[in-house]
């Protein structure tokens, strides 16, 4: 009798666990349904709430044809570009004239900022420095962004570098440097 007392122990042992399995991932159903339900509903809520602000800040219209939705920015002027008037080029998006700017020009770049998650805001003064420098003198740069896997840290770097024509190259490095 002592052996049929083990296996019946063991047989409910089995059952107990088995239950517990299946309570374990009805729960975790269960929780991942209410996480989609709540994100589902916030993206509803966000579209709702928020769809002017969106449709204004993303889907200005073309600078050029004013009655064309625009697709694209130029990266030196910021110009909204149509599909019709935005250029792709080496990965970068121009308006018809900065196209031929681009392409009559050396260009080097002056920056080469690394950010993180916890310095994201280590390059914004790039951004703010190239905005000024086409408001008030409008000399053309173009910022590229290259992204690092960083897997010991786990997480992603990226590196901010300004593009200059070669010719800025020395009176802007100096200019920026007196910022930075």
């Amino acid at each position: 009798m002592h052996n049929t007392e083990q296996i019946y122990f063991l047989a409910l042992l089995g059952i107990a666990f088995l239950l517990i399995g299946i309570l374990s991932g009805i729960v975790v159903y269960l929780l991942l349904k209410s996480r989609d339900k709540t994100s589902s509903s916030d993206k509803e809520s966000i579209s709702e709430e928020n769809l002017s602000k969106l449709e204004f800040e993303g889907l200005q219209n073309c600078h050029f044809h004013e009655k064309e939705p625009g697709k694209g920015s130029c990266c030196m002027c910021e110009k909204s570009c149509c599909e019709t008037c935005l250029k792709e080029y080496d990965g970068l998006t121009f308006c018809p004239e900065h196209l031929r700017t681009f392409s009559e020009n050396k260009w080097t770049d002056i920056t080469n900022v690394k950010t993180t998650p916890n310095n994201p805001e280590a390059a914004i003064y790039i951004y703010e420095f190239k905005k000024e420098l086409w408001k008030s003198d409008n000399i053309p740069t173009y910022i590229m962004t290259h992204y690092k896997i960083n897997i010991d840290g786990d997480h992603i770097e990226s590196y901010v570098m300004l593009y200059v024509r070669s010719q800025d190259e020395e009176m802007l490095r100096d200019k920026i440097n007196q910022i930075n």
